[in-house]
């Protein structure tokens, strides 16, 4: 009965959803462009496939008749999905079949919350929850929490592609302020939050390496990056890289200590000196800037490649960062690169990511 009133809710609240949608296209208030990126990001085609898992297992072909998918599509969104841990497959060629992998959600908790007090200690899994969960979603019982939580994090998992998540499409938003996109794509390692749930667990470990010296949660860092970083630049076959330098002086700095273990990782690629410009103003963290063209500006006028990095004798070059928000730091320092005499392609990275379509939504 509940399944019922729940599935029938579902349908009214999507045909209003789509109704105000398109009214605000018709009246030219929404762009056809932001509606075609609403739509992508309320309902995904890996959500579809599983959502369709869900109901039973399934062979590539049932799934291509059923969704109406190529064959192309049906695999690469199944190898992300597994690569996630979110689907397993068993049978062997040419009857292979897929079902949803059933993982308590307990068990994600234990595995991925993590909460910082209002004194700066943290507290994992389960015991972190409870604490979080005296303040958070009220409205909820603690177990419809849990629930929300480990649904959450698998819809995130499922927008993971070869490891990352994409936010080339946050970089619409330097265009829409009159600049131009020097970057060939823009991805992150993990994102900063979960929506309902405050930060991830990499989004909170990098808060507390960007404002500290904590050696234990640095290793923490470097631990899960550098073989994601390396994995990366191997995918895009680069041929440098290049690590920009943070803003304020530390006596551990987690970009420092990333390059270091990046170098011994056995990738062979050149890695270029990018210098942080210290003009006599305030030195001011991008961050700490709200208007995007401002931080444009900013970037633009705070980074030099050093004259021995030679960039325009290489042809794909990646940039990585701790973090990424507007993508303004990363794009700017592209650009950078190509008044050197680059003209090759350029790729960002950063360790962690912030996106819109994840962004902290309290329930009180």
């Amino acid at each position: 009965m509940v399944a019922t009133v729940r599935s029938i809710w579902f349908s009214v609240y999507r045909v209003f959803f789509l109704y105000s949608v398109f009214t605000l296209i018709f009246l030219d208030i929404l762009p056809f462009t932001v509606y075609i990126d609403i739509m992508k990001k309320s309902y995904s085609t890996k959500q579809k496939i599983l959502d369709t898992l869900r109901a039973r297992q399934f062979t590539p072909a049932d799934l291509q008749r059923t969704l109406g998918l190529s064959r192309a599509a049906v695999h690469t969104h199944l190898r992300a999905l597994l690569e996630a841990g979110l689907i397993e497959k068993f049978g062997s060629a040419p009857r292979v079949f897929y079902t949803i992998r059933e993982r308590p959600a307990v068990d994600v908790v234990e595995e991925s919350f993590v909460f910082q007090d209002p004194l700066g200690n943290l507290h994992s899994g389960m015991d972190g929850f409870r604490l979080w969960s005296q303040q958070g979603l009220k409205k909820l019982s603690f177990e419809e929490k849990i629930s929300l939580y480990a649904e959450r994090i698998a819809t995130m998992e499922s927008n993971k592609q070869d490891g990352v998540f994409d936010l080339t499409g946050k970089l619409q938003k330097i265009v829409a302020v009159g600049g131009e996109i020097h970057l060939q794509e823009m991805v992150a390692l993990s994102l900063r939050t979960v929506r309902d749930f405050s930060r991830t667990k990499m989004g909170v470990y990098m808060d507390v390496v960007k404002s500290s010296s904590n050696k234990e949660i640095m290793d923490k860092v470097l631990d899960f990056a550098v073989p994601l970083v390396i994995a990366y630049a191997k995918k895009q076959k680069v041929n440098a890289v290049a690590f920009i330098p943070p803003t304020r002086k530390r006596d551990q700095q987690i970009m420092t200590l990333l390059e270091k273990r990046f170098r011994k990782g056995g990738f062979r690629a050149a890695v270029l000196a990018i210098q942080k410009v210290r003009t006599s103003g305030i030195v001011r963290e991008q961050k700490t800037i709200k208007d995007l063209k401002d931080r444009i500006y900013n970037a633009d006028h705070t980074f030099l490649i050093s004259p021995y990095a030679h960039p325009h004798n290489y042809k794909r070059i990646l940039l990585v960062d701790d973090f990424v928000g507007s993508g303004s730091t990363l794009n700017q320092v592209a650009n950078t690169l190509k008044g050197y005499g680059f003209e090759g392609q350029v790729f960002g990275l950063g360790v962690v990511g912030d996106e819109l379509g994840y962004s902290v939504e309290k329930v009180s």
